[in-house]
């Protein structure tokens, strides 16, 4: 008498195939998930963990971006599975970036906006990032400078400074990011950003833009008018510190809202 097979393996195959002739956009959350968790898990019927995973924290991306020790207190989910969970953001990050030329051209809001997406897309808590540019707007460097929690990040405009004069950088685009996806920026973030400006216009850098990110948009303070450039391309800005105001040195801890 031959055994019965698993009534999952037959619903297995027919996932695959119609991933392999529709992709992804017809599946819903609980079945793109069911299909990741076909190679994690491969002898169970994976529906009811999907399910649950989505259950507890909402969304497909709050799954894949939920935290390896809190994906193990599920019950079927072990270090191995929360870890090849929690990759995916990651892999996407790479995935994109790659697609980037090594030194893409980032002169425009567009061009920019576009890049950091990529860039911010695993940060889970506020970062922030210096972009260095050469002098045709190609990028030199993309260098994190500082983490911090889900609203503010501590960081310092001479460290900035220095990171753009070792790269010999003629241009820097600031980005950060705000994980609550309120991008309007902050009384810190304008703060930050006239002492950054300042301190790299004595050494005759040119900051180009500042940009907060979100999930999926950004916020531009060029686009937003607090940027403009003269006929000679020298920076001026909106930012500018008034004479006796506080060293542009110091340290900031920039903070949503």
């Amino acid at each position: 008498m031959t055994e019965k097979k698993p009534s999952y393996i037959g619903h297995r195959k027919r996932v695959r195939d119609r991933y392999l002739q529709e992709g992804l956009d017809s599946f819903t959350d609980v079945q793109v998930l069911e299909l990741l968790l076909f190679f994690a898990k491969p002898y169970v019927d994976t529906k009811p963990l999907a399910q649950e995973l989505l259950d507890r924290y909402g969304s497909l991306a709050a799954v894949l971006n939920a935290p390896v020790y809190d994906l193990q207190t599920i019950t079927g989910i072990g270090e191995h599975l929360a870890v090849y969970l929690h990759i995916f953001p990651d892999i996407l990050r790479r995935y994109q970036l790659s697609k980037m030329e090594k030194k893409p051209l980032l002169q425009t809001a567009e061009q920019i906006g576009e890049y950091a997406l990529a860039l911010f897309a695993p940060h889970k808590y506020e970062a922030f990032y210096l972009l260095c540019l050469d002098a045709s707007y190609h990028l030199l460097s993309a260098e994190l400078i500082a983490e911090g929690s889900l609203s503010e990040v501590a960081v310092y405009p001479r460290v900035l400074m220095e990171r753009a004069l070792v790269h010999r950088a003629k241009t820097v685009v600031l980005l950060h990011n705000h994980p609550s996806e309120e991008l309007r920026p902050s009384s810190y973030d304008l703060d930050l950003t006239r002492s950054i400006v300042n301190l790299m216009q004595g050494v005759a850098i040119n900051v180009l833009d500042h940009l907060i990110v979100g999930s999926d948009r950004w916020f531009s303070f060029r686009e937003s008018g607090l940027f403009w450039h003269t006929q000679s391309g020298l920076q001026k800005s909106s930012l500018q510190l008034a004479e006796g105001e506080e060293d542009p040195a110091a340290i900031f801890y920039i903070k949503e809202g």
